[in-house]
C-alpha cells in the first residue's frame, strides 16, 4: 500500500479509496507540494495527462 501521508489531509474525505487507488496506478500524482486539491476543477492540461 503507498504511504497514505502524502495525502494525509483526505483521510475523511468520500473518495479517499479512489484517489489512493488512482495514485497507486499511477494515474494521478498530485501536485509538487504534495497536494491534491479536492474541489479544484480539472484543467485541460491535467486531464490530458490522465488520460
Amino acid at each position: 500500500m503507498l504511504n497514505e501521508s502524502i495525502f494525509s489531509y483526505i483521510k475523511n474525505y468520500w473518495v479517499k479509496g479512489s484517489i489512493l487507488a488512482a495514485r497507486e496506478r499511477n494515474i494521478l500524482k498530485g501536485y509538487p507540494d504534495t497536494t491534491f486539491p479536492l474541489d479544484a476543477p480539472v484543467t485541460r492540461a491535467e486531464f490530458a495527462v490522465i488520460i
